[in-house]
This record gives C-alpha cells, sequence and structure tokens, in this order.
C-alpha cells in the first residue's frame, strides 16, 4: 500500500474567486507558464505561436523556477492560453497579474494633503475595516459634542445618525424618551435637531467620519459611521445635558435590544475649562463614569497652552473617571506642539493636530489646527475598534459593558508609538491606530502577535500544514525549496485576523520527486525561519 505523505500550510478558501472566474473569464495578454526542467528549453526555442488569428511569443522567465512566459497579440482567456501551449508538458498556466497596492487608499481627491491619516497609520487599519457596523450589523454612533454643524455637508450627510423612532419636523416626542423632533441629534439650546451652523464642529465630525473612498474631499477615520451631533453645547450646563442625553439613548438601546435610542460607543468634546479643578464642577466629572457604565468612552481635548495640567488644572482632563481620555496635539513632524498641555498624570497621549484638512460649511475643506483637531482622532479610533469582526468583544459588550469599555481604552493606551516630546503624558506615545488593532486583535484571537515565525510543520496523506506566528496581515508567501534552493512550489495567502495561524497546501507529487525540502513565510517586512520537511512517498 502507498501512502502519500505532503505539506500543508493555513487553509486558503477560492471559492468566491472560481465563481467570479466562470462568470467572468480573466482576459490577459500575457501569461506566465510553468513546465519542468526537461521541457523549458524546447518550448524557448519554439518562440512564437499562432491560433484563431492571433499571434503569440514564448520568452525564458526564470530557469531556476522552469517559468516562461507567453505574450500574445491579443487578450485571451485561460483555455486560450492553455490552447497555445497545449503540446507541451505544461504544469500550470496563470496571468501576468498587476500587483495590488495593500496600504488601502481612498480615492478622495483630497485625501493626499491628510498627512495625518498616514501618521497613525490608517491605511493598514483600514485594509481590515472602514467603520461602519459591529459583528451584529449594529450602527456604531459617536456623540459629537459641539456648538454648531453643517450636517447637510456633502462628505458628511451620509453619515449623520438618525433616530429612526422619530417624525422629523412633527413638534411631537414620538419615540416617547423625553425630545421632540430628536431626529439627527439634539441641539441642547432648542430641544430639537435644528443645528446652528457652525465650523468648528463641522470640522470635528469630519476628521471622525467624513465618508471615505467616495470620490471627494477627504476621508474620516471612519469611513462609514453614525455621528449623533449634540450641538448648542457652549456652557457647563449644557455639557451636562448632553451627556445625560446621550446616556440616556445608550441606556435605552441596550434596555430595548437595539429597536430604540443609539449605539453610542464614545464621545468627543474638543472643548473645556483651562485652570479649573473637578471640585468647581463634580457632576460634570460624575457623568463619565455614569457613560462609562453603559460601555461608553469619553474623548476630551487638552488645552491650546503650554503648562502642566495636573498642577495648573484643567477641566475635563482632571475628572477622575477611567473612562475618560485626554489628548494633546502633536504636529506633521511627530512632535508635541508647543501650545498645547501636558500632564503626566492626566493627559492620556498625542495624536495629530495641526494643519488637519476636514469638512467644514457650505460643502467646503478647510485645515483645523489645535487639541480640538486631536482629540477627535482618538475618539474616530474608538469607533473603529468597534467594527473589527470579533464576536468575543460582542460578547463582552453585551455582558460587561464596563470591561469592554476599559479593554478599548488600554487598546488605545497600550497601542501608542513611543515618543520623547510626549514624555510628560500618561502614555509617553502617541496615538497609533493600526498597533491599537493589533493589541485588541491580540485579545479577539487569544494569539500572541509577534514576529513573523513558523512555529510547526505536519503533514498527511494529501497536504502539508504549517502552524506560524505573524504581527502583520498583509498578503503572505508560502515557498517550498529543494535541496539546492530551488523553489518548487509556493502560493500567497491572507492570515486570518481572529483565527489561528495556520495554512495548508496540496502539492502534486508526481511533479516533486521524494526528498528533504525546506519551508518558508515571508511578508512585506520580512522573512520567518526555515523549517525542514520530507516530501515523498513511502511503502508501508
Amino acid at each position: 500500500m502507498l501512502k502519500t505523505f505532503i505539506l500543508c500550510f493555513i487553509t486558503i478558501s477560492l471559492i468566491g474567486q472560481q465563481s467570479r472566474e466562470s462568470h467572468y473569464p480573466e482576459l490577459y495578454d500575457t501569461w506566465i507558464i510553468e513546465t519542468e526542467a526537461e521541457s523549458l528549453k524546447e518550448i524557448i526555442e519554439s518562440k512564437k505561436f499562432s491560433s484563431d488569428n492571433h499571434e503569440a511569443s514564448i520568452s525564458l522567465l526564470s530557469s531556476n523556477l522552469n517559468l516562461a512566459y507567453v505574450e500574445s497579440s491579443k487578450l485571451i482567456s485561460k483555455t486560450e492560453a492553455m490552447a497555445l501551449v497545449a503540446k507541451f508538458p505544461v504544469f500550470n498556466i496563470y496571468p501576468n497579474y498587476k500587483l495590488e497596492r495593500r496600504d488601502r487608499i481612498p480615492d478622495d481627491f483630497s485625501y493626499g494633503a491628510q498627512w495625518n491619516m498616514e501618521m497613525i497609520d490608517m491605511p493598514d487599519f483600514w485594509e481590515v475595516t472602514t467603520g461602519g457596523e459591529n459583528f451584529n450589523s449594529e450602527d456604531i454612533v459617536v456623540a459629537v459634542l459641539d456648538v454648531g454643524y453643517d450636517i447637510d455637508h456633502v462628505d458628511l450627510e451620509n453619515n449623520i445618525f438618525i433616530n429612526e423612532n422619530e417624525i422629523p419636523g412633527d413638534d411631537i416626542d414620538n419615540d416617547g424618551n423625553g425630545y421632540k423632533d430628536d431626529y439627527q441629534g439634539l441641539n441642547i439650546q432648542t430641544q430639537n435637531d435644528d443645528h446652528f451652523i457652525d465650523d468648528h464642529g463641522t470640522l470635528v465630525s469630519g476628521i471622525i467620519g467624513a465618508e471615505g473612498n467616495n470620490g471627494r474631499g477627504v476621508a474620516g477615520v471612519n469611513w462609514d459611521v453614525k455621528i449623533m451631533p449634540i450641538g448648542g453645547v457652549e456652557t457647563v450646563i449644557q455639557i451636562v445635558l448632553a451627556m445625560e442625553y446621550v446616556i440616556m439613548m445608550k441606556e435605552r438601546y441596550i434596555a430595548t435590544g437595539g429597536a430604540e435610542g443609539a449605539n453610542v460607543v464614545v464621545t468627543n468634546l474638543s472643548a473645556g475649562l483651562s485652570r479649573r479643578f473637578p471640585e468647581s464642577s463634580p457632576d460634570w466629572c460624575a457623568l463619565y463614569d455614569s457613560a462609562g457604565a453603559a460601555g461608553i468612552l469619553s474623548v476630551s481635548a487638552a488645552p491650546n497652552e503650554f503648562y502642566n495640567v495636573d498642577e495648573e488644572g484643567d477641566l475635563p482632563s482632571l475628572c477622575q473617571s477611567e473612562f475618560l481620555i485626554a489628548v494633546t496635539n502633536t504636529d506633521d513632524t511627530d512632535i508635541k506642539v508647543a501650545l498645547s498641555a501636558v500632564g503626566p498624570e492626566n493627559i492620556d497621549l498625542g495624536a495629530p493636530g495641526e494643519r488637519i484638512l476636514s469638512t467644514t460649511i457650505a460643502d467646503e475643506f478647510e485645515n483645523i489646527s489645535g487639541t480640538s483637531a486631536s482629540a477627535p482622532h482618538v475618539a474616530g479610533v474608538i469607533a473603529l475598534l468597534h467594527s473589527l469582526q470579533c464576536p468575543k468583544l460582542v460578547d463582552l459588550i453585551e455582558t460587561d459593558p464596563v470591561e469592554s469599555a476599559l479593554l478599548i481604552k488600554d487598546a488605545i493606551l497600550s497601542g501608542v508609538s513611543p515618543n520623547s516630546s510626549l514624555d510628560q503624558t500618561l502614555s509617553g506615545g502617541r496615538l497609533d491606530a493600526f498597533s491599537s488593532f493589533q493589541d485588541l486583535g491580540q485579545w479577539c484571537s487569544g494569539v500572541p502577535l509577534t514576529n513573523l515565525e513558523i512555529l510547526e510543520v505536519r503533514s498527511n496523506e494529501s497536504e502539508v500544514s504549517v502552524g506560524f506566528e505573524t504581527d502583520n496581515f498583509s498578503q503572505h508567501r508560502l515557498d517550498i525549496y529543494d535541496v539546492t534552493g530551488r523553489l518548487v512550489h509556493y502560493n500567497s495567502f491572507f492570515p486570518d485576523i481572529f483565527g489561528n495561524f495556520n495554512i495548508a497546501t496540496t502539492l502534486h507529487i508526481a511533479s516533486i520527486p521524494p526528498g528533504i525540502y525546506f519551508v518558508q513565510i515571508s511578508n512585506e517586512i520580512g522573512s520567518s525561519n526555515v523549517e525542514k520537511v520530507f516530501i515523498g512517498i513511502i511503502e508501508k
């Protein structure tokens, strides 16, 4: 009885790809063919082919890999390409694919000016998610407390929260929550959703959630999120009323299983009171704990002055709530801005805030500078973390909203990029969105994220399986070499973000002689260790 032993890595599903190819054949004018060494020379010497009124030439690609490539005078399908080389012993034929960029860049026409998104590594995060909904397909809501907004801005209008249980403009409290016509958020001063038109709230909202990849304007941290505008916030009383409204809406959401209220996960307040201490307004601080009990984090902006808030005071930075994150300002050189406050105990981290391009009134775009721009970067990343497809996180949010909020906060602070100019902050670093994702992803998967390394290689009768570790979720490649260093097999794959890191690949034993082979995985950053394995047929 013959028993076949072959190596294998993380299993990759190609069902979706095969379905697309069957309905829409891929047409290319250049095809790569893989053959055996003995046939390669004969194929190359053929030089030209002709079939169905078109011609094709063939050239050597790699003698080490036994690869050649065919260039056709017109676009042809795989079936037509195979017909061209049918008389030769070809193992495989595949198109000369055009490489894709893996740093997902939106097509918004002003994105090139958004240095801040590159600074906090948003493109890598956007490869995983661009926001919008959580694992249970529930809308993620960010409450923005400010003076006013242009909620009809072309880059914001699709991302403004709508209270579906309220009928707009009828002067009736349709959902019975105590407020009339709070259809698109609430203006604390007018007690309805008639928002003042103001550039500050519009700029802040654009950083959090300007619609991304829509071919215009800018891209927010979240391309698809629901922004709940809470306007008319200019005094301490109005902050209290605004926070109570947000908490009430989240509590209704929890109590009704999402039928009413809003799934608010974070609030943003780009305002405050410099050189004030909590004793002057204790009820305001207490509301952050009340929000935290419902699973809501709150983000605030540090003063735009250079002083130590721990010593000289600031509200809300000095509110002693575990659910509050205070943010100071960094510039495009990744240095803390001189006119921005510090506080080793009460200012948590820095984030970009100088010359940040965002949305403003009348469908325009302009720069905003100051900690007002720094805070919404953090609020936006908190919302984006909630959109990860992590069932474990959703379960924790439902069973223990307090612990889930603190988990997200810890991911923000532990994921910072260390920065010496921020050594007078609690974390000592600047917001790094992708690093925070990696920290939360490690918790979600239960698999440590470490440098790329092969841990084990297993085999059975039909495949080889390799377990590995990685801290990168870009495209990876599995290579198998013989003892002479010749590549005999490879395939590409993307690691499962929240699963076990394994890959399985099937080898055609007839094309690979029995013997010792070496296995390696690589990605855009580097390569793993090399593991030895036997591939072959053993008589039992």
